[in-house]
């Protein structure tokens, strides 16, 4: 990852060239790459001296809080700001099934696994088509007194692991959480297209 003064000279570049104050001089930029990378690397540096590399400095509301731009806020209404949301990213999705280049370059990210499952679950249904459900077959080794009963197992969400139940229709988007087979390109974070559901298994294209 970049340090934090690279983007900010960059940013005083364009100010300079656009003859005004405004971030990027006004220009859009976009930002790409694996935001769960570590921090930027500081030759001999200190944690402090790491983080300082990618901090940056924003007016605070409170001292506390940063007042994000009115044009990216959804005005919070329970679940009808999360279905404003999945509109805005995949506007007109019912026209936009079989459209791979539609669906793989649209993604909502979300910092807890219960929104995932929560938007997850209403995204599927406007889908058309009949849905699959599939369950894990989850179990603990050298559990040999059963103390760990595979209803607890289901309710527990870690991190970089699907939910026990899942459930698609064909034309859903889905992703690797695996490297599969890197030299076909099934990689971690690889987006796929449902193509056919079977009984115990997916069909998925790239």
């Amino acid at each position: 990852m970049a340090n934090r003064y690279a983007f900010e000279s960059v940013s005083k570049s364009f100010q300079d060239i656009m003859e005004n104050q405004i971030a990027f001089g006004g220009k859009t930029m976009v930002f790409g790459g694996d935001f769960r990378q570590v921090l930027p690397v500081v030759k001999r540096g200190s944690k402090a001296e790491q983080i300082a590399a990618s901090d940056g400095l924003q007016h605070t509301v409170n001292h506390d809080f940063i007042k994000l731009p009115d044009s990216i806020i959804i005005p919070w209404e329970g679940e009808h700001s999360i279905q404003m949301l999945i509109d805005s990213v995949f506007p007109n999705m019912i026209n936009h099934v079989n459209d791979e280049n539609y669906m793989v370059h649209r993604a909502i990210i979300t910092p807890k696994n219960i929104d995932v499952d929560n938007i997850n679950q209403m995204l599927i249904l406007k889908f058309p088509g009949e849905e699959k459900e599939y369950t894990s077959w989850d179990s603990v080794e050298d559990d040999n007194h059963n103390l760990f009963q595979e209803e607890f197992l289901n309710s527990l969400s870690p991190s970089g692991l699907p939910p026990y139940k899942i459930i698609l229709k064909v034309g859903s988007p889905i992703m690797l959480l695996r490297n599969v087979a890197p030299e076909l390109g099934l990689c971690n974070g690889t987006r796929l297209i449902c193509r056919g559901l079977g009984r115990n298994f997916v069909m998925p294209e790239i």
